[in-house]
């Protein structure tokens, strides 16, 4: 698990939709366990999954957090990248283009 300010990447890997939906169905209870603990709520709502495979066919995995399904998109903003499902497709936000530039100057 990756976590930045109010970003958090669960990544994982499996054979097929029904064992990658098996791991990610049980990650929602224990994260949302953790952020009761420290205060801090993750909402359904605002929540994305995506799948990222090469492959031509493969079935959508069905994830679930508070016993709410979890939209599946096509793409995910994080951190002013943009990555599309097949993993062709990197963008990066003028904004964070300006800031790098700005890191690396300093």
């Amino acid at each position: 698990m990756q976590a930045v300010a109010d970003n958090v990447v669960l990544m994982f890997s499996g054979q097929s939709a029904l064992s990658i939906e098996e791991q990610v169905n049980r990650a929602p209870a224990h994260v949302h366990c953790w952020g009761v603990r420290n205060k801090l709520r993750f909402t359904p709502s605002k929540t994305n999954s995506m799948v990222l495979t090469k492959k031509l066919k493969y079935d959508d995995p069905v994830v679930h957090m508070n016993n709410k399904q979890i939209r599946l998109v096509g793409e995910i903003r994080l951190l002013g990248l943009t990555i599309n499902r097949k993993l062709t497709s990197f963008l990066v936000s003028p904004r964070l283009v300006k800031r790098l530039q700005i890191f690396t100057k300093a």
